[in-house]
């Protein structure tokens, strides 16, 4: 009796679609590099072909290291003295922050490093960079920051390490990077705590609390960048302008500053789901945008139950209609099938939540043949 059940042909498509559906589950709890890849990759087609740009902080702009700035003032690496003068200038603006995407791990000069150190005490609001050697587990062994004179003067310092994926396109950042026992966070998340007037970062198992903001990140300490828009997003000044006292004092009061480089022959350029050629300063800017905003991309525990859910579902959903019906007559009814789940994904995406595009259309498509 059991063979003869066996071999009835609804056993054995109840049997396979079960086994395709297991797989679905299997392949999402594996993340297979390739579906990842390509799971990754559909997390940017959201961002620039469906969601589009989005108004960003009016309390963050950029100052940039640009072509102009290095045309007038000369070639680059500049004289610290250059750096003094525009500290000074923001400071008397009124600004609120500023966050240098720039290390000075070499004196320079005692005239010219004294200097410098004068104006960033003086301050009292610039925050420095500086960078970790990571290992492939994201363990640090070194870095580099700046001389301790310069260090001693500025009021924080903020790690400038990228994590992009293996395709090369930055869609997370580091908020924390533990180095002897103490974590070290990020010139993005410093330029959020200055902008929230929060002086530390608290760090929980699966998110990073700064003052009543709670981060959504990974275990180590990872977030999803909700990118804004394309190059040139947010309010951008000549750094050679604002010391010649060309930019009107008021288009800098009571602001967020970063100053990083834009200039192309500098190669500070990264990619994002946007553009290929992105200053690394802007990422900075849109990752504080995030935090200060709250406004964060999340794929954790709910969106896994959730992309479980949609996995069993469409796929017991195709294996009924295609049982019941022609193959014929089920073949248009994919696409409204798929694309229903898909605008609902995008919805959620819009919530701030990445359910996954590949895995249960992939599972409706295995199931279907």
């Amino acid at each position: 009796m059991l063979r003869s059940y066996l071999k009835r042909p609804d056993f054995i498509a109840k049997l396979l679609a079960a086994f395709i559906i297991g797989l679905g589950v299997t392949l999402y709890y594996l993340q297979n590099p390739a579906l990842e890849t390509f799971e990754a990759k559909t997390y940017d087609l959201r961002f620039k072909h469906l969601r589009d740009a989005v108004k960003p902080s009016e309390d963050i702009a950029i100052i940039a290291i640009n072509d102009e700035s290095i045309t007038e003032l000369g070639r680059f690496p500049w004289t610290r003295t250059y750096y003094a003068e525009l500290i000074n200038k923001v400071h008397v603006a009124g600004a609120k922050a500023l966050l240098m995407d720039l290390f000075f791990p070499e004196p320079e000069s005692p005239a010219a490093d004294t200097l410098f150190a004068e104006a960033l005490q003086r301050a009292g609001n610039v925050s420095l960079a500086m960078v970790f050697d990571l290992a492939e587990d994201l363990s640090t062994s070194s870095y580099t920051g700046n001389i301790e004179l310069l260090q001693n003067a500025a009021k924080n310092t903020g790690h400038i390490n990228f994590l992009p994926d293996v395709d090369g396109v930055n869609r997370r950042t580091m908020l924390l990077l533990p180095y002897k026992d103490k974590l070290y966070p990020s010139l993005a998340l410093q330029a959020a705590m200055e902008a929230l007037d929060v002086k530390e970062a608290l760090q929980e198992p699966y998110s990073i609390k700064v003052g009543d903001i709670r981060i959504p990140t990974d275990s180590y300490h990872t977030m999803l960048i909700n990118f804004t828009g394309p190059p040139g997003s947010y309010p951008m000044y000549s750094f050679v302008d604002i010391i010649k006292g060309r930019i009107s004092p008021e288009k800098l009061q009571g602001k967020i500053l970063f100053l990083g480089m834009t200039a192309l022959g500098i190669y500070d350029m990264r990619v994002t789901p946007f553009h290929s050629n992105v200053p690394g300063v802007e990422i900075n800017a849109t990752i504080a945008d995030n935090i200060i905003k709250g406004n964060f991309i999340r794929r954790r525990g709910i969106e896994a139950l959730i992309d479980l859910f949609f996995i069993f579902f469409l796929g017991i959903l195709t294996f009924y209609i295609t049982a019941r019906f022609k193959p014929s007559y089920v073949f248009p009814l994919l696409p409204v099938i798929a694309g229903s789940y898909l605008i609902f994904a995008y919805l959620m995406f819009l919530g701030g939540h990445w359910l996954s595009f590949v895995y249960p259309i992939l599972t409706v498509i295995m199931v279907y043949i």
